[in-house]
């Protein structure tokens, strides 16, 4: 459609719904991003209705909310959204709703203008309009109910000329002029999609809608092709995603077209950023909220070299800005809008000098000067001891809709889990027995944990109802004071970790009768019964899920924070359990079989009983080896050199990032083998595939792999989301600073890491063919706990190796492969271990089913290569540091290395009063 086709229909419309008596007040729509909601946005503000913009994604309690607090009566939505938005009308009072069919355009386009619409349409405007409200759209609602934002015709005006702008200060750039063509996917309730409209109609662009919301890759491409796109608008998702797939195509012909793609709306990688820039494709950062409008722009300029940074736009007639920064104590820079700033919503203030917080986070670009890296939100995130994050804002307000509490605080930075200090509303619960109160709070908690991340969830033992002549300390606004409530009530919480962790030393039991019994009279079937019944309730299964007692409650979905739980409902009964009781029994039968014989707490015997265990594994395995693989012919092995690869690789991943433990050789033995090898191994068609590519050795081994000439192409196996394997390279690399550029090519390909699946996880025809190009295996993912037994190592990566030695097996030249173990295997052979397969005894292991893992992969190779001529190397590991150029290393890894090497070799501690993290 033309500009005066849009003008005229959308004329029509207004003048047709202002005689139906539809646009007055406040009117809300609802709907997906379309053509449909451009023609209804234009006509409503034609009709000077204020528009309420509202999301599909709101449940029918939040559009509720919404239409009361905008007192809205009318809520225009088509058919698709009809049954939420009839629910949502009926809870607000005198609300009605208005079904918009989709727009027959042939008929509408026919339709002459309506030769009355002057007298019909307020089109007179004034100064005084520009204050005026125009339309409304509403926060994304991360921490409760959706907020509603007025826009005056200013803010909307500074909006569309924002592009203009731009090019007042920066007169040879031309963001958008007539002959561009905008793709924008960014719906119109939000200020991007506002943006990147308003600023197509000011330069008299064309712009394009796609069908789908949310359009695929191959949608975006298709939309390119056809409409000749000069300028797309994107989050960054989007992105990430565009990436995999040009990657995969190879094809950059239509992105290459594009004049830029502005990215906003959340943070995207640096990286990225400079994977277009390297492909000749300008991406460009838009910095924005719905309470500030448009506020900075990156540097349009085509050949910039600063292409993800940002600088204000907004400036006041004496050539200051209006976006201000204040530096924080942990060191980045908070943004923040001054008074005045004509891009500012109605009534958002939240400063005394009337500014706005913006709570965004920014650095300095140290190679652009007065432009500014985005970094992300200032929240009240915990970290907790696992390195995992917790946002317990939600959660808070989740707890606090219950009528029975005032206020509270979650808690929990640096802990196994998250605690809840609970101040009750003491006018409301007056008329409530204590066990009432007590129900009605965990009730609340359990609300917020259905809603938050398994490793956020507030066990019961951690909640904490406080005196009532107690309260939590808020500020003004009445939010949280998060550090001082820590510090009030430190005592408390140190005894609810505590308790939490050691469990009850002792064991009352009662009936359902209330009454005292011993759970030392209970029977096998009754013990059996108590341990279904409570690991039902906590993994919140059926217990007929629980009818196979051989199950290891792990793999039901039991992590190492509900296994403590579980533990204290044990030890309750059953009196004081060792923490490791769960991990150590990890199925209701062996928990029922450990409690009945009370032999739990006989260390040495459990020890010896899994010694066992694993000794009897290896020989199963290397039974199961006789029978499945016949003696290979290894042409190498006869001098031949095939399929073969130099070593150097491993030698450099390992080169200054191993702490060698007590008592292994440092790992110069191996570097003098790998060396001696290195002339051997010359063969330059070698295809390698490597699984733990995203790990602390993985990703260097990874890096060298592809620094080698030698190396035709590597196969990364690669866990999660399939769409996103590469992503996750891409961020290994990133975090550890190592070079991207790497990535961007041929030679490397991630595939799904589905060891336990028949053909790895691939189809048939992809595993031959793999099979026969496939000359190296390096492989090392392994599970890193050291609270799990030999039972579970089997499971989830024994039995899965095999399958890969399966697969690297071919009776003529198999492929070489190479397995990385560990020190822990070998523990216990003494001070210094000989570079020889070890001696079939799983005692020279450490006492955990980690070491033991090892210690049976390596009895297997060692077989194999002797006794089946499979070329099997191992690489026996100790603790892998940071590298000696970035030093990045796992926090939660090094700072016990830091310790203990300190301690006994500098005979030094750190004197410090934060993290210990470089």
């Amino acid at each position: 459609m033309t500009y005066e086709e849009v003008d005229r229909i959308t004329t029509n419309l207004a003048c047709d719904w202002v005689e139906e008596g539809k646009c007055s007040g406040v009117v809300s729509y609802i709907n997906h991003q379309s053509v449909n909601f451009l023609i209804t946005l234009m006509a409503m503000v034609k009709s000077r209705a204020v528009l309420f913009a509202i999301s599909p994604r709101n449940s029918e309690a939040a559009i509720a909310d919404l239409l009361e607090k905008t007192q809205s009566k009318m809520l225009f939505v088509p058919s698709k959204y009809k049954i939420v938005a009839q629910n949502a009308v009926a809870k607000v009072e005198e609300a009605n709703m208005t079904i918009i069919p989709p727009y027959d355009f042939e008929s509408l386009l026919k339709k002459p203008l309506n030769p009355r619409y002057a007298k019909i349409l307020d089109i007179s405007f004034s100064k005084e309009d520009l204050e005026k409200e125009a339309l409304i759209i509403h926060t994304s609602g991360t921490t409760g109910f959706p907020k509603p934002i007025y826009l005056s015709n200013r803010y909307l005006l500074n909006v569309a000329g924002t592009f203009s702008r731009y090019k007042e200060q920066n007169p040879r750039v031309d963001i958008l002029c007539q002959e561009d063509v905008f793709f924008s996917p960014a719906p119109l309730f939000h200020v991007s999609g506002l943006l990147n409209l308003f600023t197509t109609i000011v330069a008299g662009a064309s712009f394009v809608f796609v069908e789908n919301p949310i359009p695929s890759q191959t949608e975006i491409d298709h939309a390119f092709r056809h409409n000749k796109c000069t300028v797309m608008g994107a989050l960054p998702f989007t992105l990430e995603e565009m990436v995999t797939y040009l990657k995969e195509k190879n094809d950059f012909s239509t992105v290459r077209h594009l004049k830029y793609i502005l990215v906003g709306g959340a943070l995207l990688k640096h990286e990225i950023f400079l994977w277009f820039k390297k492909n000749n494709v300008a991406v460009r950062s838009v910095y924005g909220s719905t309470e500030t409008g448009v506020s900075m722009l990156g540097n349009m300029e085509l050949d910039a070299e600063n292409v993800s940074s940002l600088r204000s736009i907004y400036y006041d007639c004496d050539d200051k800005s209006y976006i201000a920064f204040e530096k924080l104590s942990e060191g980045s820079i908070h943004m923040y809008i001054r008074a005045g700033s004509p891009n500012l919503a109605i009534g958002v203030s939240n400063r005394p000098d009337g500014g706005f917080s913006s709570n965004d986070l920014f650095e300095e670009d140290p190679d652009a000067l007065g432009y500014y890296n985005y970094l992300g939100r200032r929240d009240d995130i915990l970290v907790m001891k696992n390195g995992e994050k917790t946002n317990p804002i939600p959660m808070e307000n989740t707890i606090r809709q219950s009528p029975m509490v005032k206020q509270v605080a979650i808690l929990g930075e640096g802990q196994q889990c998250t605690a809840a200090l609970i101040q009750i509303n003491t006018e409301y619960s007056m008329d409530y027995s204590p066990e009432e109160i007590i129900l009605n709070i965990h009730q609340a908690v359990e609300q917020a944990n259905i809603e938050c991340p398994s490793h956020s969830i507030i066990l019961p033992q951690m909640v904490k109802i406080i005196p009532f002549n107690k309260f939590l300390p808020v500020n003004d606004k009445g939010s949280l004071k998060r550090k001082m409530t820590e510090k009030a009530y430190e005592d408390t919480l140190k005894k609810m970790y505590k308790d939490f962790m050691e469990g009850p030393s002792s064991a009352v039991s009662s009936n359902r009768d209330g009454g005292i019994i011993s759970s030392s009279s209970w029977s096998s079937q009754q013990i059996q019964s108590f341990l279904i019944e409570n690991v039902a309730k906590i993994l919140r299964l059926p217990e007929s899920d629980l009818h196979d007692t051989s199950l290891s409650v792990f793999d039901l979905g039991l992590n190492s924070l509900t296994s403590i739980q579980l533990r204290n409902i044990i030890a309750a009964h059953f009196g004081s359990l060792p923490q490791s009781f769960v991990f150590q029994h990890p199925s209701v039968l062996s928990m029922k079989e450990a409690l009945m014989s009370n032999r739990f707490d006989d260390v040495s015997k459990l020890n010896e009983k899994r010694y066992k265990q694993t000794q009897e594994l290896a020989k199963s395995y290397i039974e199961r080896a006789e029978k499945d693989f016949s003696v290979a012919t290894n042409e190498y092995a006869a001098g031949k050199k095939k399929g073969s690869i130099s070593l150097n690789y491993v030698k450099s991943a390992f080169s200054k990032r191993s702490v060698p433990g007590p008592k292994t050789t440092k790992l110069g033995r191996l570097r003098s083998l790998l060396t001696k090898r290195k002339n051997a191994y010359e063969k330059k068609d070698n295809v390698v595939m490597l699984s733990g590519a995203t790990g602390s050795l993985g990703a260097f081994i990874l890096r060298d792999l592809l620094k080698d000439p030698t190396v035709k192409k590597v196969y990364c196996l690669v866990r999660g989301s399939e769409s996103d394997l590469f992503g996750r390279l891409e961020t290994s690399f990133a975090f550890r600073n190592l070079d991207l550029s790497l990535l961007n090519s041929e030679r490397v390909e991630a595939l799904p890491m589905k060891l336990a699946e028949p053909y790895l996880g691939l189809t048939k025809e992809r595993y031959d063919q793999l099979k026969d190009e496939v000359t190296i295996v390096q492989h090392c993912a392994w599970l890193l706990d050291f609270n799990m037994t030999i039972d579970h190592y089997d499971k989830e990566c024994i039995s899965p190796f095999y399958n890969l030695l399966k697969f690297a097996y071919r009776r003529n030249n198999p492929m070489h492969v190479h397995f990385i173990s560990s020190v822990s295997a070998s523990a216990s052979l003494g001070s210094v271990v000989k570079e020889v397969p070890l001696p079939f005894d799983s005692h020279v292991t450490a006492p955990m089913g980690y070491a033991h893992s090892k210690f049976v992969c390596e009895i297997l190779l060692n077989y194999l290569t002797k006794e089946k001529n499979f070329p099997c190397y191992i690489e026996r590991v100790g603790q892998v540091s940071g590298d000696s150029k970035s030093g990045i290393w796992n926090t939660t890894e090094q700072v016990p290395i830091m310790f203990v090497s300190g301690g006994s070799l500098m005979h030094k501690m750190p004197r410090l009063s934060s993290k210990v993290d470089w």
